[in-house]
């Protein structure tokens, strides 16, 4: 244990020094390595039969996907359509913007992508109209964070190859708690805007105006229903869905609204392309990192520790939160759940609790690292897709649906059904 406590403490040090989180985590592999006698050739072979597994496709082609759609303009469209239905209720473009989070964060499994595809459309709209810039900051980037729990999602994905859980299963897991979680952002942006922001508040859209933007976004709609219709019912895998998905985004885009061009092109596969370098080379060396704590039986004796202890089953589940939201201020997504699953999910089944619901609650703690600093990165994408913006600004504008999150985390930790009661009715 002690070894361990010396290694997280190396790692520490290198994230404070400014290294970056993929190689900081080769470097503390390769001193385990050195240090604990361990098995470089079991390492390696760990960490290939983890990376050869088909599903890890399906990352580059959902982020493929939601280029597509905000290259093509089919993003826009989706906005205006929810726009026209909400609009007349009190902070109807906040619930507009939530919205549309939760509808990208079904067809592009990510948070950074949400944000970085919505954020030069729905916060100019909300400032635009009269909203303070704080609470269109806020909107955005913990609207995006609904883009790792709503499936598809990447997070879910990375959390199913690493402990062996169905894929399809975690999916469903995030459903209602997705929704849940929707609606009480919804709720607050009624709430504020009727509160302190009455004159936002505009006239209802026509009917005719409804129909009209609800055809043109009906495109874009189409592809939640063969990603989802897809999987569930059997036809595609979770990877196969994803590539077909991309394939028919990049058609209507190129068919039907004509704004892909080659230019276009070439600058969507940069950025499929700099983002799951991104992604999978943190997965990479975290995986060797892993490996090494595993080979050191860190996870067994945590485990151990745990039980001797006698502690509540409760306050274990409190405390491993705490933890992972406080890694959360560090940390981006992959790492945190590369560094701490081999660590906690033992530790969790091992307590008897549903693999499936602990899922949602570390996804939800995903979803606080993505807008708390200093790594909170939906934070520092927003703030690079609107320069103009201030960082602390957004941070101040996170703040209530931070709170929201936690309420959320609360109501499934005390509800387990809400994540394991769908999963249940499939085989």
């Amino acid at each position: 244990m002690y070894s361990f406590l010396f290694l997280m403490l190396i790692l520490f040090a290198l994230l404070v020094a400014g290294q970056r989180i993929a190689f900081a985590l080769g470097t503390v592999a390769v001193i385990a390595i050195l240090t604990q006698d361990l098995s470089l050739p079991l390492m390696a072979q760990t960490l290939y039969s983890v990376m050869d597994n088909f599903i890890w496709a399906a990352i580059p082609l959902f982020i493929l996907m939601g280029s597509i759609l905000f290259h093509s303009g089919i993003a826009h469209d989706i906005y205006d359509s929810i726009y026209s239905w909400v609009r007349h209720i009190p902070g109807g473009l906040g619930v507009a913007t939530i919205l549309t989070c939760a509808f990208f964060a079904a067809v592009s499994g990510t948070s950074l992508g949400t944000v970085a595809a919505l954020g030069g459309i729905t916060v100019p709209a909300m400032i635009e109209k009269g909203y303070d810039r704080k609470f269109a900051y806020g909107a955005l980037a913990c609207g995006g964070t609904l883009g790792i729990l709503i499936p598809p999602s990447i997070t879910m994905i990375i959390y199913g190859v690493i402990t062996e859980t169905s894929v399809e299963k975690l999916f469903l897991a995030g459903v209602i708690p997705g929704i849940i979680l929707t609606v009480l952002f919804s709720i607050y942006c009624m709430i504020y805007s009727w509160k302190y922001q009455k004159a936002t508040i505009v006239p209802p859209a026509s009917w005719k105006e409804r129909w009209r933007s609800s055809r043109r976004s009906l495109w874009g709609i189409s592809i939640v229903v063969i990603i989802m219709g897809g999987i569930y019912s059997g036809f595609f895998t979770v990877t196969e869905s994803a590539g077909v998905g991309a394939a028919y985004a990049l058609f209507v885009g190129i068919v039907v609204y004509r704004k892909i061009n080659l230019k276009a092109l070439l600058s969507i596969i940069q950025e499929t392309t700099i983002n799951s370098v991104m992604i999978f080379t943190i997965v990479a060396f975290a995986m060797c990192f892993g490996s090494a704590i595993n080979m050191m039986q860190i996870p067994q004796q945590v485990t151990e520790v745990i039980i001797s202890s006698q502690m509540p089953h409760w306050l274990t589940i409190i405390l491993l939160n705490i933890i992972l939201i406080f890694m959360g201020d560090f940390l981006d997504v992959p790492s945190i759940m590369l560094i701490t699953l081999p660590i906690f999910f033992p530790t969790v089944v091992s307590m008897g609790y549903d693999p499936l619901w602990f899922a949602v609650l570390l996804t939800m703690n995903m979803e606080l690292a993505t807008i708390t600093p200093p790594v909170g990165l939906n934070v520092y994408v927003l703030h690079g897709v609107l320069p103009d913006s201030k960082v602390s600004e957004i941070l101040k504008g996170c703040v209530p649906f931070f709170m929201i999150i936690i309420l959320c985390m609360v109501i499934v930790g005390l509800a387990p059904g809400l994540s394991t009661w769908l999963p249940s009715l499939t085989k």
